[in-house]
């Protein structure tokens, strides 16, 4: 089960926590204004990026779409410490499955916090994803 809080102030809005996605015909320039997510700066500052426009690549671990037709992705990343993956919020459904290789394109923001009770809730960056392509 995929449980998900975070630590943005309350009320949270909608916008707090997506961002729109990006069409096919607008996908090329998105793309380009992104750069790759610099692993070493997430360890070393994980707040350095916040609001920094990335694509990260990584295999689709677990999604939860939700009945306002949103989604919530666990996104396994190779080299990321101390926890392997980021949450990854998108405004729509995905065609996606577990286990496939995705280029996420968006907004890179931290904490989030995530776990089903206090004792084992964990901190993990996020993306505001725009555009999601499988690779």
């Amino acid at each position: 089960m995929f449980f998900y809080v975070t630590t943005i102030g309350f009320p949270i809005q909608k916008s707090d926590v997506f961002i729109p996605t990006i069409s096919e015909e607008n996908a090329s320039t998105y793309k380009a204004s992104c750069t790759e997510l610099n692993i070493s700066q997430v360890f070393e500052n994980p707040k350095s990026l916040i609001g920094t426009k990335v694509k990260v690549k990584g295999e689709l671990l677990q999604k939860q779409e939700n009945f306002d037709n949103t989604t919530f992705i666990h996104l396994k990343v190779p080299d990321l410490y101390p926890n392997p993956y980021i949450v990854v919020t998108y405004s729509s459904k995905i065609p996606y499955n577990e286990g496939d290789s995705l280029d996420i394109y968006g907004v890179y923001d931290y904490p989030v916090l995530i776990g089903k009770d206090e004792t084992s809730r964990i901190t993990v960056p996020s993306i505001k994803g725009a555009y999601i392509e499988k690779v």
